[in-house]
C-alpha cells in the first residue's frame, strides 16, 4: 500500500496561512482588558500585499477595540525601514517579512520574531515585454522596494538561481517616476524590470 501524500495548491497553501495568522492575531487579542480607557498602540506594517492583510482585517472588524486597544496602522514601505522604525523605538509592532528581522537580530539587534505568516518568498519578477528569457536580464538594471527589503532578498535568490547574480539592482527611489506596484511601466525601456510583492 502506497503512503498518503498531503499536497496542498498554492491557493490552498495561501488560504491556510492567512486562515492561521487571523487565528494567531484572535489568541493575541483573546487575554481581557481590565481598564476602562483603551490603550494607545500604533501597529507598523511594511508592503501593500496579502500577506500583510491581518493587522487590517483585524482593524476593520474593530477586533482591536473589542479588546481595548486604540489601534493605529502605520504604513512603514518596506521591511527593513519597519525594522528601523521599531528598533527606533517609535513603533513597539510591526508586521513584514523575515529576513530583515533576522538580518537585526544577528547584528545584535533586540528583535523578536513571533510568528510567521507566510513561509515562501511570494514575489513575481516583472519584466519588460522584449525580455523573455533570464539570460536577456543580464546588463539590465532592476527595481526593489529598497536595499535590504525582502523585495531586494527575493531579486537576489532569483538572480542568483539564474546565474545572474551582477545584473544591478536600485530601489525605486532611484527612478522617481516609477512606481513598481504599476505594470504600465513596463513597457518602456527606463525599467526593465521589478518584483513587487502579489497582491
Amino acid at each position: 500500500m502506497k503512503p498518503h501524500r498531503l499536497e496542498m495548491t498554492v491557493s490552498k497553501r495561501w488560504r491556510y496561512c492567512f486562515q492561521l495568522a487571523v487565528r494567531l492575531m484572535f489568541l493575541g487579542l483573546s487575554v481581557p482588558c481590565d481598564s476602562t480607557a483603551a490603550d494607545k498602540l500604533v501597529f507598523g506594517w511594511s508592503a501593500i500585499a496579502g500577506s500583510q492583510a491581518v493587522p487590517w482585517i483585524t482593524k476593520e472588524a474593530n477586533l482591536f477595540e473589542k479588546h481595548g486597544l486604540d489601534t493605529t496602522l502605520i504604513y512603514l514601505d518596506g521591511g527593513s525601514r519597519a525594522i528601523q522604525v521599531l528598533l527606533s523605538g517609535d513603533v513597539p509592532i510591526v508586521q513584514g517579512g523575515g529576513n530583515s528581522p533576522v538580518a537585526a537580530r544577528l547584528r545584535g539587534g533586540d528583535v523578536t520574531l513571533i510568528a510567521g505568516i507566510v513561509n515562501v518568498l511570494a514575489y513575481s519578477l516583472i519584466v519588460h515585454p522584449d525580455i523573455k528569457r533570464p539570460e536577456d536580464l543580464r546588463g539590465k538594471k532592476l527595481a526593489i522596494s529598497r536595499y535590504g527589503s525582502n523585495s531586494d532578498y527575493a531579486t537576489r535568490k532569483i538572480l542568483i538561481k539564474w546565474d545572474l547574480s551582477r545584473t544591478r539592482m536600485w530601489p525605486s527611489s532611484r527612478f522617481p517616476e516609477v512606481n513598481p506596484r504599476d505594470s504600465r511601466q513596463y513597457r518602456t525601456d527606463r525599467l526593465p524590470g521589478s518584483s513587487p510583492s502579489r497582491p
